[in-house]
């Protein structure tokens, strides 16, 4: 068993360079990955007309590895940056962590 965990948010590509430029800057975060996926909700008010249409939203994943003592302060951090869309997140605990 280990401290760590997965950080995993969910950021419109219209804010991501924004996360990223913060992730970046912040010491307790080594690394991380980026994946674009399709994000469905039943929240459709927020949609586009073509994303409505398309019934899905293009959103940007981030996970990154951290402790889960420096969670709260990730979450200070992303608060600051006011941006205009919400960043939905979920923290899974990371069972063993290492290289090969």
């Amino acid at each position: 068993m280990t401290d760590r965990c997965i950080f995993s948010c969910f950021v419109d590509p219209e804010t991501v360079d924004n996360v990223l430029d913060c992730l970046l800057c912040l010491e307790y975060v080594s690394g991380f990955s980026t994946q674009k996926i399709e994000g469905y909700s039943k929240e459709h008010a927020s949609y586009s007309v073509s994303e409505q249409v398309a019934g899905y939203r293009s959103v940007c994943r981030i996970d990154i590895q951290l402790l889960v003592s420096e969670v709260d302060d990730l979450t200070v951090a992303l608060a600051e940056l006011a941006l205009q869309h919400k960043i939905r997140y979920w923290v899974t605990p990371a069972l063993a962590v290492g290289t090969i």
